[in-house]
């Protein structure tokens, strides 16, 4: 059986611990969520203010445990920020269409979670802390 190379064993362990972390995150997204349609908040507003809990969450994690920042805090922090108000447009486009099409809430936010994290790594590892 053929080694992995060290840069792909590298992405590999990278995007794994991507995800293990990601679940904190999500954790903090969804338990503010959660805490929010129980006040009786529309599924995208409570989402979306979820969504902005759980992104500390992830940036701490990314910047400190994750990824290597090549760049200073503050410039880190403003591509974070940047990355981040797009990923909250598509997490809320994602959501809005799924619940227009009658998806149940808590299945079109795992859906939407699982698609978002492919692409938030790659956002994260090639432009955020490069």
């Amino acid at each position: 059986m053929p080694r992995l190379s060290k840069s792909v064993g590298s992405l590999i362990r990278s995007f794994a611990l991507h995800c293990a972390t990601g679940l904190l995150a999500v954790f903090a997204h969804y338990a503010i969520m959660w805490l929010l349609l129980q006040q009786g908040l529309s599924p995208v507003i409570a989402s979306g203010t979820g969504f902005f809990f759980g992104a500390i969450v992830r940036f701490l994690f990314s910047h400190f445990a994750v990824f290597t920042p090549e760049k200073a805090l503050p410039t880190t922090l403003a591509k974070f920020s940047a990355a981040l108000a797009m990923q909250l447009c598509a997490n809320t486009l994602l959501l809005s269409i799924l619940v227009a099409a009658s998806a149940p809430i808590w299945w079109a936010q795992v859906f939407v979670t699982i698609f978002m994290t492919f692409i938030n790594y790659g956002v994260y590892r090639f432009w955020v802390f490069k």
